[in-house]
């Protein structure tokens, strides 16, 4: 029999012992940060309701003789303000001041769809007893599923669900899945926005390459040919080489900027080095300049710069490919199809994903809608990017539920890879699954929202207290939901829609948005004076 030596015996539980102990040292590392960053997610969490309900209480305090109570998502409560004074109730209130004793309350809180509003009115107007209920919901319809099929209470049902207060659930994995998805979502996103198209006047510089454009995406449907791979290694290593360059460090610096959320910091960093940008005679470095401008949705700059450039180089696919997406969103079409037409010209034939995305937001901007579903799918067929496909495909149904109609003669159309196929089909199937069920295909996000604002209407009626409610300030499936309604309905509504578009004719975006598209204290600023003016 063989005899195990008395040392191995006794070295083997101590090896089990420093692995074991090791391994959970690891864990731990691993584990402490997460649960920091939650901590710090839950207290933040924790004081922004504190805040909410202070709101409230300072309310309850200083009740008069006629109350407004404002009730919503993130857009009432106010995020994208520098204090909670600043959201639209807040200024609301000094507005009112000034001229009557009117009380408002902000019952605004971030995430809640309709439903969840829906189910506290009683409650809320029961506790507050609002002479005008200002409701502005809907958005978050889309991702936030709780409480979406409770019934309609009662007037009298006063449910125990808090109007405001400090609600748990994991937040690091929400944080996680929404970086997860920022990162994915830009690794094929050129180009998706406009400027204008200006025919060459001076000659072309016969010396100037023209070099490829940048690869979308190494994951391919279609194979790459040896000839576009080295033009697309070319391109990569021309823009790697350009990081030393003088030239370059204000696009690197404007592109941190953004990456920080600092969208007019970064605007201004490509302000002041313009005159530098327009001496240079670097290709490269004048088309990164310009996406850059792209991705700061300055439109008209965009097609300035697109327009100047042009002139010394008519070759670029970049410059024409980047210049078709601005017009588009200005509405100037023929334009837009001579750019992107231009940019296919100039690649000589080579099949690029980021200008069938390109072409694909001119149709759409055209409501050719069928044109522009052909494009999207091609442009996945080519990069292999399935989240840009989805996030494209969505808004596309939305503009156009039908458009996935003739789905299956599409693919037949183009002639895609049974793989490919097979992931536009399930993407597709996903996204009919989640935006439409009833018979008429009204997606069941907006079929819901309809719903609740009939339901938050009868409350309000039964209750004697007047109902007004607010579109968002941009032209979204929500906004038109809720002016539909109200017309149908014969309920006040404010449609703010209208009132920033003529705003942002004269100005940007930034004056008056966050670059998440919450309102800035300036457009809450403007929100509270129209509902002024209704109220008085």
């Amino acid at each position: 029999m063989m005899t195990v030596p008395r040392r191995a015996r006794l070295e083997t539980p101590l090896l089990m012992a420093r692995i074991f102990s090791r391994s959970f040292l690891i864990l731990f590392g691993i584990l402490l940060p997460l649960l920091a960053v939650e901590l710090g997610l839950q207290v933040a969490a924790f004081y922004a309701s504190r805040s909410a309900v202070t709101d409230i209480e300072r309310g309850r305090s200083a009740r008069t003789s006629r109350t407004i109570l404002c009730v919503g998502d993130s857009y009432t409560y106010g995020s994208g303000a520098s204090t909670r004074e600043n959201s639209y109730p807040g200024r609301l209130a000094q507005e009112l001041a000034e001229a009557s004793d009117w009380n408002v309350i902000n019952a605004g809180w971030p995430g809640r769809n309709s439903a969840q509003v829906m189910q506290r009115i009683p409650g809320m107007l029961a506790e507050y007893q609002p002479n005008v209920l200002c409701l502005l919901i809907g958005r978050n319809n889309r991702w936030n599923r709780e409480e979406i099929d409770l019934p309609p209470p009662a007037l009298d049902q006063v449910a125990d669900l808090d109007a405001q207060g400090w609600e748990w659930r994991w937040r690091t994995a929400r944080l996680i899945s929404i970086c997860w998805g920022r990162i994915r979502g830009r690794e094929d996103t050129r180009p998706s926005e406009p400027a204008v198209v200006v025919e060459p006047s001076k000659p072309a510089r016969s010396e100037s390459p023209r070099p490829p454009s940048p690869s979308p995406s190494p994951r391919r449907s279609v194979p790459e040919s040896p000839e576009q791979r080295a033009k697309r290694l070319a391109r990569k290593k021309a823009v790697e080489d350009l990081a030393d360059s003088p030239d370059y460090q204000p696009i690197q610096q404007s592109l941190q900027l953004l990456e920080d959320n600092k969208k007019d910091a970064a605007a201004k960093v490509l302000a002041d080095a313009r005159d530098r940008f327009r001496e240079s005679t670097d290709l490269i470095t004048i088309e990164e300049y310009v996406k850059v401008l792209e991705d700061l949705r300055h439109h008209q700059t965009t097609v300035e710069e697109c327009q100047f450039f042009l002139q010394e180089f008519p070759e670029s696919e970049i410059l024409w490919g980047t210049l078709a997406g601005p017009l588009a969103h200005l509405k100037r079409l023929d334009e837009a199809y001579h750019a992107v037409g231009e940019a296919f010209r100039c690649t000589g034939g080579d099949q690029k994903a980021w200008l069938f995305n390109a072409r694909a937001t001119v149709h759409k901007a055209a409501r050719k809608y069928d044109s522009a579903l052909d494009d999207f799918v091609t442009a996945y067929a080519l990069s292999g990017n399935q989240q840009l496909l989805a996030s494209n495909l969505s808004r596309l149904g939305q503009h156009s539920p039908d458009v996935f109609d003739d789905l299956a003669g599409a693919m037949e159309r183009l002639e895609l890879p049974p793989d490919a196929r097979a992931v536009v089909l399930d993407t597709v199937a996903e996204i009919r699954q989640h935006w439409t069920t009833t018979e008429e295909g009204v997606p069941l996000h907006i079929q819901k929202l309809t719903d609740d604002l009939s339901s938050i209407q009868g409350l309000c009626e039964q209750a004697g207290v007047d109902l007004m409610l607010l579109t968002y300030p941009t032209d979204i499936e929500e906004s038109r939901c809720i002016r539909r309604f109200a017309e149908e309905a014969g309920v006040p509504f404010l449609d703010l829609v209208p009132i920033f578009g003529k705003l942002l004719e004269a100005a940007k975006p930034s004056d008056y948005f966050i670059p998440d598209g919450h309102p800035n204290d300036a457009g809450y600023l403007i929100i509270a004076r129209e509902v002024t003016q209704i109220v008085l």
